[in-house]
């Protein structure tokens, strides 16, 4: 079934808009509060059983390497993709 294009971009504008009206009937002051943080505040502070084995010395050195597990994640995806679609053909 091909749907025509003019009606994916009337779904596309109709999604968007949607949550601009449903957004702004919403309490006042928390109309971009994120879910991450009302989580957290419904949440209250977590009990952690886990102690870190080790603590970056700076931020950046964290940062750092948080971007190099995403780079070691993205090759072994690539890699992993890149053979299946080797077999696949």
């Amino acid at each position: 079934m091909k749907v025509p294009g003019w009606v994916l971009l009337l779904l596309a504008v109709s999604l968007a808009l949607s949550g601009l009206v449903w957004n702004s009937a919403g309490p006042s002051g928390a109309e971009f509060a994120g879910a991450d943080n009302l989580a957290a505040q419904a949440a209250g502070k977590p009990a952690t059983s886990f102690a870190a084995l080790w603590r970056p010395p700076s931020p950046e050195v964290e940062s750092g390497l948080f971007a190099l597990q995403a780079a070691v994640g993205g090759l072994l995806l690539g890699y992993v993709l890149g053979r299946r679609s080797r077999h696949a053909s």
